[in-house]
């Protein structure tokens, strides 16, 4: 492992991490779901306000000069050390850095100092199983523990799990929430499914704030950032401004709009917790039928949240029941199969529903949207999941296949029908 132009160990990378990361203000955000868009969030109220960032995560990194989309979610020892130092080397004053359960598992982030450490809220929905709660308390301890002496945690006064973990840490603690008490509140004024206005409250001042990002989940995630900007002493009408500045993150719930009177939304799910957080958030706005088009890669490794291989069968087969129990209708198609046979990895998902000659099964994946949008209505919402520029297959060739451009075109073809 080179870096800096000479061979170094592994505790010389951590005491490096540690270093660089004391030179800069880290943000760091844990959490199964809804870090990426937390991030996006933090960094657009701190470029608001005129600060230089540096980002590392699913989404890429930005190095406060040049944007890489190679990185990806588990970016190892050496990586963070380098990005951090570009950061410093190109005058950024604050770092923002996604903690993937992956990474804090495999202990890639050890030596990190932490300025900040935001335990991004994780509702019912994703999982109560007591594993899933134990993973969630040891990640949220792990996060809190790369804390600096000074530094601050913020946290959803809602989560169970992470308020549980407040005697582990010493230092300041600021608080968001809708339900429960908290320095920050939010409370949930108008919802659609093309936005919600919500009044964000904070120290005596209350502001709304309108964004084209939906559900109660995203009201959590735009807390945690104000939550962030406020800790820096940014002004709230500045915070507010931020977080309207973002109308979508790229694959999480992206609406699709091209004049049509259905909702149409696209989204890098792959797994079945993170298909039922999509589909929980569409049934808070979707008054209509919901759609949804899924399918499974090939040969993906199937690793749980506590690092042990799962037989693929099993993790489709839970797909396939997720999306039955909470979809009107379920559309199996493929994902990314990769060298495995398309028809096996279907039939694997098939295996999971209750009432399998109920799901329509239509395997090209472009014909599947188009018999999708075809048949939705006025009012109904379409999910389009593990949506991305894929490799799909055709006449025996694999070629570049984008979910998006196949909607639009098909949108723009079909308004006036």
């Amino acid at each position: 492992m080179l870096l800096g132009g000479s061979r170094k160990s592994s505790s010389q990378i951590r005491r490096l991490l540690a270093e660089r990361s004391r030179q800069i203000k880290v943000i760091g955000l844990a959490g199964d779901d809804g870090t990426t868009v937390v991030s996006c969030l933090i960094a657009s109220i701190l470029t608001n306000a005129d600060r230089k960032i540096g980002i590392l995560g699913a989404l890429g990194c930005l190095d406060g000069c040049q944007l890489s989309h190679s990185v990806g979610s588990t970016p190892t020892p050496a990586t963070l050390a380098r990005w951090l130092g570009r950061t410093i080397r190109h005058g950024c004053s604050h770092a923002i850095v996604e903690l993937s359960p992956q990474v804090l598992r495999q202990g890639y982030v050890d030596g990190l100092a932490l300025d900040v450490a935001c335990l991004v809220h994780q509702g019912s929905e994703l999982g109560s199983c007591r594993r899933w709660r134990q993973n969630q308390i040891r990640s949220a301890a792990y996060t809190l523990k790369l804390l600096a002496p000074e530094g601050l945690a913020i946290l959803s006064a809602d989560d169970a799990e992470a308020i549980g973990c407040l005697n582990l840490h010493d230092g300041p603690v600021l608080t968001v929430g809708i339900h429960a008490e908290a320095e920050i509140k939010a409370a949930i004024l108008e919802q659609c499914p093309s936005e919600q206005t919500i009044l964000l409250s904070a120290g005596g001042e209350a502001i709304p704030v309108r964004t084209r990002m939906i559900g109660s989940r995203h009201v959590y995630h735009c807390l945690t950032a104000a939550a962030v900007g406020l800790a820096y002493g940014i002004d709230l009408p500045t915070v507010i401004r931020g977080l309207e500045a973002i109308d979508h993150v790229p694959g999480h719930l992206e609406r699709i709009e091209c004049g049509q009177s259905f909702s149409v939304y696209l989204d890098r799910a792959r797994t079945s917790s993170a298909i039922r957080v999509c589909l929980a958030t569409l049934r808070e706005v979707i008054r209509g039928r919901i759609f949804c088009i899924f399918g499974a890669d090939g040969q993906r490794a199937a690793i749980n949240r506590n690092g042990e291989e799962w037989p693929r069968k099993a993790i489709r087969r839970r797909l396939g029941r997720t999306v039955e129990s909470l979809a009107d209708l379920a559309v199996i198609t493929d994902g990314n199969p990769g060298d495995e046979d398309p028809q096996n990895i279907i039939e694997d998902i098939l295996a999971g529903l209750k009432r399998p000659a109920e799901a329509e099964v239509i395997p090209d994946r472009a014909e599947a949207i188009a018999w999708v949008l075809s048949r939705a209505r006025p009012g109904d919402g379409v999910l389009i999941a593990g949506a991305r520029p894929r490799t799909g297959k055709t006449a025996n060739r694999y070629s570049l296949v984008d979910d998006r451009q196949v909607v639009r075109q098909w949108l723009y073809a079909n308004q006036d029908d």
